[in-house]
């Protein structure tokens, strides 16, 4: 069983040493409070080691602009979010051009496809 921790958002599982896979459950919406708590669960389930985050965002509720930076604020080396639907890709890429992200970030539609990106920064 991989080692996992339950967020308030969802639950974060180690795929892999240094790969984190958020799965946000259906409906969850998040806010500053959430992002700050979910980020904390991440950390305190990482320790020291370097976050490559893949975030399975297909099932997840609405997001406040509070939230969206306190996640683009993360300190992760990469990140992968899996859509689900051709809105849910559109909604994350306006996210992304606003978000100005520094580290690399891709859209997949399956969490295998988002992990084998992934492995190429491990």
């Amino acid at each position: 069983m991989k080692p996992s921790i339950q967020a308030p958002s969802g639950e974060i599982v180690v795929v892999e040493p240094g790969i984190f896979l958020f799965r946000i459950e259906a409906g969850a919406v998040q806010g500053e409070e959430e992002a700050r708590a979910n980020l904390a669960a991440l950390h305190e389930l990482a320790g020291n080691q370097p976050i490559l985050l893949i975030v399975d965002m297909r099932e997840a509720g609405a997001i406040t602009r509070e939230a969206r930076q306190i996640y683009a604020a993360a300190q992760a080396r990469a990140h992968a979010m899996v859509v689900g639907s051709p809105f849910t890709r559109i909604m994350a890429n306006v996210a992304l051009r606003l978000a100005k992200p520094t580290t690399p970030v891709r859209l997949f539609d399956s969490e295998d496809e988002a992990i084998e990106w992934m492995r190429g920064f491990v």
